[in-house]
């Protein structure tokens, strides 16, 4: 009536742990197996982790308290009543109405144990029994500690999943305040930058009237000092239109409005304006440029900004003595504005953050503290705007190149030429 085959129960306890990783089907599923093929009444398999109980499974029975205290009293693989005299284990068995109990361990530690009746028959646990029960056991110890480590897994991914959705949650607060911070930077900026921009023009206008002699003959000593409040409100001004410019960005109204635009002239012009301004700084300024070109569509306000932006970073990074020379050449397919001096250079590893707004090189930050790094990074913007792409070249200690380059196919206009 006992009767089985041994290895035809190891091949469904092997058939089940290579099928099924979840905890909940091995214990369950294996419980079974082992009762009804070693024709046990009931049965109770408990998975513990560290010091708890983790899962329970049953069989033909309901689910009853046992104390993991009791349980740690069966300290051998397997324990059979019967064979036991007396003792804690023998009277936990008794109490609990179990013939035997399997201790599932690994050498990392103890992963559960199986508690097992009477057999249908009556008949007592044999030796060919135990032998059985004690392969069982060490195959589902390693089982169970599988499936419990996905089981660890899973868990830790849900705890991950929710700890990334909870940070994510206050990372998109933080950046909704930033936003709202950046936009009313934004705005104070603009503000502040229209406010200053008027009486700027107009002290810059007055000082333009007293160099012309349009008050009265101007002494050497006064002309350079008026000459310098002259060139630094200048340069607040530009600083303005590059604070306007950022601010519009950011806030989209940042709109290029193409014209015809003569680009020979408006060279011209803003190297004259600077002829000065370099002669005060030892430097010699040249400048090289075509008879005639066409005129080309572009936004002759912000391209102006650019080629003054490039001068005016030659003349005060450049020390005295040096040179710089400005050329705007046409080729048959790109017309290419350059201002090449010997300045200061960059140093080869900042090249590549120079175009980043308010990013400015480390001996750049020395020798002119006053700067935004507002200037480069608006260039550019203006530049790819309107399909164009900058020119840039430079070698720490020798100088630098800044430009740019625009296709003649795209913004040359046919029908106009210019002087």
């Amino acid at each position: 009536r006992d009767a089985y085959d041994s290895q035809e129960v190891l091949d469904s306890i092997n058939k089940l742990l290579t099928r099924d990783i979840d905890l909940d089907p091995i214990t369950s599923r294996s419980l079974r197996v082992i009762c009804q093929q070693l024709k046990v009444r009931r049965g109770m398999f408990i998975t513990v982790e560290k010091n708890h109980i983790f899962h329970t499974a049953v069989f033909q029975q309901q689910p009853h308290e046992i104390g993991l205290a009791e349980l740690r009293n069966f300290n051998k693989t397997v324990t059979v009543a019967s064979d036991l005299l007396g003792g804690h284990s023998k009277q936990i068995l008794e109490k609990y109405g179990y013939e035997a109990a399997l201790r599932l361990s690994t050498q990392d530690g103890v992963f559960g144990y199986i508690l097992l009746s009477e057999k249908q028959s009556g008949n007592i646990f044999v030796n060919q029994d135990i032998r059985l029960l004690s392969l069982i056991a060490s195959e589902l110890a390693v089982g169970v500690q599988n499936a419990m480590a996905v089981e660890d897994i899973r868990q830790f991914n849900v705890t991950l999943r929710q700890k990334i959705e909870e940070a994510t949650k206050e990372l998109r607060q933080a950046n909704s305040k930033l936003k709202e911070l950046d936009q009313t930077k934004d705005e104070f900026i603009s503000m502040a930058s229209h406010q200053l921009r008027t009486p700027l023009t107009t002290i810059k206008g007055y000082l333009s009237m007293v160099l012309e002699g349009d008050a009265g003959p101007v002494g050497k000593d006064e002309r350079q000092m008026i000459q310098q409040a002259f060139d630094s409100s200048e340069r607040m001004v530009f600083l303005i239109a590059d604070l306007l410019n950022v601010s519009r960005l950011q806030s989209g109204k940042f709109v290029i409005e193409n014209k015809p635009t003569d680009l020979v002239k408006l060279v011209q012009t803003e190297v004259n304006q600077l002829k000065e301004t370099a002669g005060h700084h030892q430097l010699k300024l040249t400048c090289s440029t075509p008879d005639k070109l066409p005129l080309f569509n572009l936004d002759e306000t912000k391209i102006r900004q650019v080629v003054m932006n490039f001068l005016d970073n030659a003349i005060y990074y450049t020390p005295a003595g040096g040179s710089i020379s400005v050329a705007l050449e046409a080729t048959s397919h790109t017309i290419n504005y350059t201002v090449t001096d010997t300045g200061l250079g960059v140093p080869k590893q900042e090249q590549h953050h120079l175009f980043s707004k308010f990013y400015r090189a480390g001996n750049a930050r020395k020798m002119r503290p006053d700067g935004t790094g507002l200037g480069l990074f608006m260039a550019k913007k203006v530049i790819t705007a309107q399909g164009g792409a900058i020119i840039f070249k430079s070698e720490e200690g020798k100088g630098s190149t800044f430009g740019f380059s625009f296709p003649r196919g795209k913004l040359e206009i046919k029908n106009g030429t210019a002087q």
